[in-house]
């Protein structure tokens, strides 16, 4: 991608927190994204949801402030090491209380590295984000369909040409074009660098 954009990407415009659409759009994808990580870290579904309003509100108090450095790190390595460190510090405060009371607590397997985790994560809901969007712009065109079942459902070509009513320099030719759609709406969410 070029220097230049048309549009910020959702990432810049959050830092205003006055701007409470971005901020509810940011919510409605990254609260899942960190409800999941947590999750997968071993805590039960109100713990994660805790994780989840803590993370978010930790950003808002301090997104107003946030300046890219490149030489620093990216936005979302900040998001995740603030996620990582609430859910670590969640395990601590369960241990410290389990301990007090003579419980021994499960801790999840680590060996998944919880950035890792964290940022496999945070990819797959940024993916789901935008094919929902796309499915939401192409309803009713034959186009997401044929996408969603040659990419996410694994049909054969030969399949959806008989199904569609396509030809297989079609399908080619479809998936080739959301997933630029995809990369475009990924790079307008987070940018390509950022």
């Amino acid at each position: 991608m070029s220097g230049e954009t048309t549009r910020p990407t959702l990432l810049a415009r959050v830092r205003d927190p006055s701007n409470t659409s971005v901020w509810k759009e940011f919510d409605a994808i990254y609260r899942p994204i960190l409800i999941r990580f947590a999750c997968s870290q071993g805590l039960g579904l109100e713990q994660a949801e805790d994780v989840a309003q803590e993370c978010l509100f930790r950003l808002s108090q301090r997104m107003g402030g946030f300046e890219y450095d490149q030489c620093r790190g990216r936005f979302r390595s900040w998001l995740k090491t603030i996620v990582v460190r609430i859910v670590i510090d969640n395990h601590r405060r369960h241990r410290e209380r389990s301990a007090a009371t003579g419980l021994f607590v499960l801790l999840p397997d680590t060996a998944i590295n919880p950035e890792d985790a964290y940022e496999r994560l945070e990819f797959q809901g940024l993916v789901w984000h935008c094919l929902e969007k796309l499915r939401e712009q192409l309803r009713g065109k034959k186009t997401y369909e044929v996408f969603r079942r040659r990419v996410i459902d694994g049909w054969s070509v030969e399949r959806i040409c008989q199904e569609y009513d396509v030809t297989r320099n079609q399908v080619d030719g479809i998936k080739f074009r959301v997933g630029r759609m995809i990369r475009n709406m990924m790079e307008d969410l987070v940018g390509s660098k950022d």
